[in-house]
């Protein structure tokens, strides 16, 4: 079926935004704003992340740590997204965090932004996996009596790594729909659950015990749980709802392959994290109701999977373990997913050892077939002291993955709020549009791009011959010949736009009280009805920096 007039128009949109950040259209856009909410709602995945460290915030700090600590992280990382997805919605890259710090800061910061995301990205990964095998070890040891030995678990990681590796080599249309289905399996399953553990159960725990009873397992002052010792034990078992609500950037780095992206892409960041806090506090509340009156019979990595044995019979204990695990395997996909788009936009711009190979995609599929290998190496060797240390690996897997992540995350808003950069986005403040302005001569919307003849391309796939023509034609433009990617691609801004919707080409003036504007649009701006104004650092009008010559 052919797209109609106003999604081949959106596509338009989304392609000349993207050459305007200076980068070919080199993936598919196939996703929708609801698919693109999917992917960062399945890498959260409270059936995951809540479920596999239930243990950490069990241990360090007891209930009082999973449902009050759950509340006061959730809340945190909602303005957290908040910010992401304002900054997200004038980037709509898949670099995501690094070029937002490259653009706000210079290419120093982005460079770090993005090993740090990377490192994350891998880790969170690592840690998904582990986990979903933690899980189906303890499903398949109810069926099938299979040992439940770290070098067992290790094994059946290997295999779920490499079932996502594989899927992920489907075009990402089919990995949509594998997501859009995972967000229902989550949203469903949450309530299917929750209403078993209110029903099945003879036994539920008292309101003080759930909202009101500390622990300290970690062995830091004996088990005291009171003063500065406990509340140290409290803070790292904020690890629980921390490393949970994590993945949430997915958004950003699947951006490329959604559809009107500046949107789709904030709100799906934003949506994803307060779905996530209030259906994740629901499930942890009713798993600790039914935690049994003696407490939990076995404290370990095996935590959840002993208490809805003890609580509910082994019938019931499977088939809440089966939804679990479903969820979990979907979220490993998923977070292979994005961290292959952001490793490939990051040796995009040159950043990655083997950059030239990182950077290839399929030529019918347009998938980032090395990368989504690589991710899935890494992130297969990463929880490797699991061997020798139990449930250490995953602990510290957790642990760098919150590290990474959260860094990256902080970073381009630290550099936002630093230069006193406004970026509001389509949809969180509709007044009005802002954007970084790059050189004129960068602008390359789609109707300036020069006409190139390549009969050398004769006999290529015709996928990959569209994507060679549109490379020629960004590398062709006026001004970008011989420049370097990094500098081009990630240089600092020093000046902002300001685009206003109604906007006229008779020089439309925007007033502020700390200085003079002036108009500056391009030709193309003011063909579309979008007036330009420039605003330097002291307040006076003037054009951009003449940066990069």
């Amino acid at each position: 079926m052919s797209d109609t007039p106003a999604e081949e128009s959106a596509q338009l949109d989304d392609r000349a935004t993207l050459h305007r950040l200076g980068y070919a259209q080199e993936l598919y856009r196939s996703m929708g704003g609801f698919q693109n909410f999917a992917i960062s709602f399945t890498i959260i995945s409270i059936l995951a992340g809540c479920l596999t460290s239930y243990y950490i915030g069990f241990s360090q700090g007891g209930p009082v740590a999973i449902t009050w600590g759950w509340l006061i992280v959730g809340v945190a990382c909602t303005f957290v997204a908040m910010a992401m997805g304002e900054i997200a919605s004038t980037y709509p890259t898949a670099g995501g965090l690094y070029f937002w710090a490259s653009k706000l800061g210079g290419p120093g910061w982005g460079w770090f932004t993005g090993w740090f995301n990377l490192i994350g990205q891998i880790a969170v990964t690592a840690a998904i996996g582990f986990g979903c095998a933690i899980f189906m070890t303890s499903l398949f040891n109810l069926w099938w009596s299979y040992p439940n030995s770290f070098g067992w678990i290790y094994f059946l990681y290997g295999i779920i790594m490499l079932s996502a590796g594989l899927i992920n080599m489907f075009k990402v249309s089919i990995t949509a729909v594998l997501n859009t289905f995972s967000a229902w399996w989550h949203m469903v399953g949450v309530l299917v659950l929750v209403a078993i553990m209110i029903i099945v159960p003879d036994h539920h725990q008292s309101f003080h015990y759930v909202f009101g009873q500390t622990i300290n397992n970690t062995g830091l002052g004996g088990t005291t749980t009171h003063g500065f010792i406990y509340a140290y034990v409290f803070l790292t078992g904020l690890l629980l709802a921390q490393y949970t609500i994590t993945g949430y950037d997915a958004s950003a780095h699947m951006s490329e392959e959604t559809r009107s992206a500046s949107l789709g892409a904030a709100w799906g960041m934003v949506m994803s994290v307060v779905v996530s806090v209030v259906f994740g506090f629901i499930l942890l509340v009713a798993v600790t109701f039914v935690i049994p009156a003696k407490g939990p019979s076995d404290v370990s990595a095996f935590i959840v999977q002993s208490i809805w044995t003890d609580s509910l019979g082994t019938k019931w204990a499977e088939f809440l373990i089966f939804v679990a695990v479903v969820a979990q395997c979907f979220c490993t996909i998923a977070s292979t997913t994005s961290a292959s788009r952001m490793m490939f936009a990051f040796s995009r711009d040159r950043a990655v050892p083997g950059h030239q190979l990182w950077k290839r995609v399929s030529k019918r599929d347009r998938i980032p077939v090395y990368t989504v290998w690589a991710i899935c190496c890494l992130s297969f060797l990463t929880p490797l002291p699991a061997l020798w240390w139990g449930f250490v690996g995953y602990y510290a897997a957790t642990a760098v993955a919150v590290i990474g992540l959260y860094i990256a995350f902080v970073i381009p808003i630290i550099l936002r709020l630093r230069g006193g950069r406004v970026v509001r986005a389509h949809g969180l403040e509709p007044r009005q549009v802002l954007q970084d302005r790059r050189l004129d001569r960068d602008r390359l919307d789609l109707r300036h791009l020069p006409r190139l003849h390549a009969p050398g391309l004769s006999g290529w796939h015709s996928v990959q011959v569209e994507l060679r023509l549109e490379l020629l034609q960004l590398h062709a433009a006026p001004g970008l010949r011989g420049v370097p990617a990094l500098r081009r691609l990630v240089r600092p801004q020093r000046a902002e736009v300001v685009q206003g919707p109604g906007a006229s080409g008779h020089g439309r003036r925007a007033c502020s009280d700390r200085g003079r504007f002036r108009g500056a649009g391009s030709s193309g701006d003011l063909a579309r009805g979008r007036g330009v104004v420039t605003r330097s650092n002291g307040g006076r009008a003037s054009g951009p920096p003449a940066v990069g010559r």
